[in-house]
């Protein structure tokens, strides 16, 4: 990951990175998983999801 940027409204938080990757969808890939793990393992974002837009 190169950078990442964060918003954060009163019931979602909004991601944009800037990925290393072979393809765009290996970027997506990539975020998508680091998203994921960071919703599974960090109890401040217990009953957040992942909504992909």
């Amino acid at each position: 990951m190169e950078h990442i940027r964060t918003r954060v409204d009163l019931d979602r938080c909004r991601i944009a990175a800037a990925i290393i990757a072979d393809t765009p969808d290996a970027a997506a890939a990539n975020l998508r998983s680091v998203c994921e793990r960071a919703l599974q393992q960090v109890p401040a974002l217990r009953g957040w999801s992942l909504s992909l837009t």
